[in-house]
């Protein structure tokens, strides 16, 4: 049966997130107190404009999508229960149209922008539910929404920069292979969720720093891993966002310039060059000014790149909010919209 759950996919079974959870952090004996959840709504709702025909003929669109979008909250604090952890959630939401990355590269993010055009019945619902939430956010306790022009992967990685300490736990929830780049410490994690249709299970999985250039190679549905190059660079911050500029990305349609293969040998050839391991991207561009892709290399980089582009986002939160407090508003709010659907003391407590 399809649903809107099922369409978002975000959702991950309480046994599946255990396990890849207690695999993930099997050799640490790093322990936390505070998890901060980073929900990347983007990617989760552009799943919707893949099945037009559930949307036609969904009358409360909207109102689903909100209802699914809150039920999260309550999903992952049953699910993550166990660990003892105070959790934070920060629903963040873009059309990744970002001025900035715009003005570097004006194709930018252009083949979705066109899908959601010439969608608009899906786009206005989910433009609806959102403002929905906005009315919302602000009675759950410990949850945030942000909303920006700039796109997700800078505005997750802001967010972490700015606002959470090495101490706390922080884990992405997204199916967007740019945000890859965004996991830069050993307490920074992606939740991928993902289901085998065809084997009927939940085998979504855990990317952190140490295998996140291997799930990042994965995602351009080539044959090879990260075990069938011969890599001779760290892989450092810098190194996804590399890659994307050389060997295209189309979740923000970038075009395909080289072959995977044929970046990663220029990533060795570079550290052959300068004796080192550690890439400099706009020096690494520079190699490429006979052929005059220098310029336009360096453009997609500096597009795309969450650390070039911290600079260029103002704050973008305040993050000494006011709590409302009306529990009887939300119960009212559930019993006419959601059915009672949703946990309401789960969410707002």
């Amino acid at each position: 049966m399809i649903t809107i759950s099922s369409l978002l996919s975000f959702y991950i079974t309480y046994d599946r997130l255990n396990k890849i959870i207690n695999d993930n952090f099997k050799t640490s004996n790093k322990s936390y107190d505070k998890c901060n959840i980073f929900i990347d709504l983007s990617s989760g709702l552009n799943s919707l404009y893949y099945n037009k025909v559930y949307m036609k003929n969904n009358e409360n669109l909207n109102i689903d999508i909100l209802k699914d979008i809150l039920n999260m909250i309550s999903h992952y604090k049953f699910g993550l229960k166990n660990y003892n952890v105070s959790i934070n959630f920060y629903f963040i939401y873009s059309d990744n149209n970002s001025k900035v990355s715009i003005n570097y590269y004006p194709y930018y993010n252009t083949n979705m922008k066109l899908i959601k055009s010439n969608n608009s019945m899906i786009t206005d619902n989910i433009r609806s539910s959102l403002n929905l939430f906005k009315k919302i956010w602000k009675f759950l306790y410990n949850v945030f929404y942000i909303e920006s022009d700039n796109d997700s992967s800078h505005i997750i990685y802001k967010l972490l920069k700015d606002k959470t300490l090495n101490d706390e736990l922080n884990m992405i929830i997204t199916k967007d292979p740019v945000i890859y780049q965004d996991i830069y410490q050993e307490n920074i994690l992606i939740l991928r969720p993902f289901k085998d249709i065809k084997e009927k299970k939940d085998t979504s999985y855990i990317i952190n720093n140490n295998n996140k250039l291997d799930y990042f190679i994965k995602s351009y549905n080539i044959s090879k891993t990260i075990n069938d190059f011969n890599i001779e660079f760290d892989i450092n911050r810098n190194i996804i966002s590399s890659i994307m500029s050389l060997s295209g990305i189309k979740q923000r349609s970038y075009n395909k310039i080289f072959k995977i293969s044929e970046s990663i040998e220029i990533l060795n050839n570079y550290c052959s060059m300068y004796n080192t391991r550690n890439i400099i991207p706009l020096d690494l561009f520079k190699m490429f000014k006979e052929n005059k892709l220098s310029y336009e290399l360096e453009n997609r980089w500096k597009a795309i790149d969450s650390d070039y582009n911290y600079n260029t986002i103002n704050d973008i939160f305040d993050y000494d909010i006011k709590r409302l407090v009306d529990r009887d508003f939300l119960y009212n709010l559930n019993e006419k919209y959601f059915n009672n659907e949703v946990k309401i003391d789960e969410i707002s407590n």
